[in-house]
Parts: C-alpha cells; structure tokens; sequence
C-alpha cells in the first residue's frame, strides 16, 4: 500500500500509524466488523472523536460483555463468509482423478527452469502416471527431464 502511494521508504515511518488506524477501523468483508472492534471490543478514538467530544466510559464489565457479543457475531460472520468460499470453490474446481499409466502434463508453477520464467511454457510434458500417491499427488515418470 506504501508502495502504491509512490512515497520514498524513508516517510514511511511518518504514515505507518494513520495507514494502521485505517486498516483497524475498515470493516472487514469477512467479518462484517473492523479488527479493532473485534479485537478490543470498542472503537479506537479517532482524532475526529477528541473535537467533537463524543466520549464513553464503559465499566470493566460492560466491555467483557460486549466483546463475548462482538467476538460471537464475528465467528457467525466467518462461517457466513467459510460458506460462501467453499461454495464459490466448489463451483468453480474441477475434481481429477488420473491412473497408472494415463498421460498428464506437468505445470511448471513451482519447477526451477532455467532462464526467464515470463517465457517458461506453462505446461510440460505429458508423462505417465506411474501411481497414485495422497488425494491430489502423483508419481510420475519424468523421463530423467527434471531431479
């Protein structure tokens, strides 16, 4: 975000403390509430707050209290949010299944080929499945092409 906003790396000290207050008090999609309110169970004050002169004092108890209904709204938020992911993952995954000896391609995501990666091919191969090894992992017979 620093980055974004083309400051030079030495002024970053001079923002860090308005971006981290900015962060704090933006509500969170997956959540519905701002890590601060969840967190600490009350606002921090805002400068805007000290002109103003909207001020509470909350008993120890009374900030207990709301925090257990803060941080219980939040968990049904996040299982809210948990559902929509596996549903929008579900909707969009593709599940696999290859046997021994069928013919695959490899991706060469996480593979270190020489050279310059913006000019990689995505895809390598095929090779044959030579067995089938967790839920998602195969043995393959790579043709002494990669260790």
């Amino acid at each position: 975000m620093l980055a974004e906003r083309s400051l030079p790396p030495e002024s970053w000290c001079e923002v860090v403390g308005a971006l981290e207050l900015g962060l704090n008090t933006a509500v969170s999609d997956s959540t519905g509430k701002p890590p601060a309110l969840v967190a600490l169970g009350e606002m921090p004050r805002l400068p805007v707050d000290l002109i103003v002169g909207t001020e509470s004092h909350v008993g120890a108890q009374n900030v207990a209290t709301q925090v257990k209904v803060i941080v219980e709204e939040a968990r049904k938020q996040l299982a809210k949010a948990q559902e929509y992911q596996k549903r929008y993952y579900d909707a969009h995954h593709r599940q696999q299944d290859f046997e021994a000896g069928q013919l695959v391609l490899l991706s060469t995501k996480n593979l270190r080929l020489p050279g310059t990666r913006k000019l990689h091919p995505r895809w390598v191969g095929p090779f044959k499945v030579v067995r089938k090894i967790g839920a998602a992992a195969y043995k393959l017979d790579l043709q002494g092409r990669f260790q």
